[in-house]
């Protein structure tokens, strides 16, 4: 889904909703969870996709601050949208 964004030309992608929590966050699963699926197998995925995002340009911000993906900046979402023009410089919207 990352690399889609990237494909398609967008400089900047938005995380949202990614907490990486264990849980299945709605009842449309089919698949039961499965114990520590998020610590090791998508947040390494993830993980591993930051570097190759970065070398190609793309700036990826996460706007969940209790997210478990640390490898990403993050941003309060209300300030990120007021900030109009997503690929400019917005500095000032970082959390940490």
């Amino acid at each position: 889904m990352l690399f889609e964004k990237v494909l398609f030309g967008s400089p900047v992608i938005i995380l949202m909703g990614f907490d990486m929590r264990p849980g299945n966050w709605h009842a449309l699963h089919r698949l039961p969870h499965v114990d520590g699926q998020h610590r090791d197998r998508f947040i390494p995925a993830i993980e591993a996709m930051a570097s190759p995002l970065e070398g190609a340009g793309v700036t990826v911000i996460n706007t969940n601050p209790d997210s478990a993906l640390r490898c990403f900046p993050f941003a309060d979402i209300d300030r990120l949208m007021a900030c109009g023009d997503l690929a400019a410089p917005f500095d000032d919207v970082w959390l940490a």
